[in-house]
C-alpha cells in the first residue's frame, strides 16, 4: 500500500494473525482496494498458500 500510495494517511488499521509464518520459506503479501477507494484488504500467505495474516487499512 505504501508503495502505491506513499502519501496516504492511514486513519485506521486492524489486523489478525491467523497462522504462524516464518521467513525460512517464501511468503506472499497481498492486497486489494475496496470499491470505496479508502478501504484496503491486506493479507499474507505462506509458501503452501495458507492464510497467515489478514488486515484492513482505511485511509483518510
Amino acid at each position: 500500500m505504501r508503495h502505491r500510495l506513499p502519501d496516504a494517511e492511514v486513519a485506521r488499521y486492524e489486523f489478525r494473525a491467523v497462522r504462524p509464518i516464518f521467513d525460512i520459506n517464501p511468503f506472499f503479501v497481498c492486497g486489494r482496494p475496496e470499491p470505496d477507494g479508502r478501504t484496503f484488504r491486506l493479507w499474507a500467505k505462506d509458501h503452501e498458500g495458507w492464510l497467515t495474516m489478514e488486515a484492513t487499512a482505511v485511509i483518510r
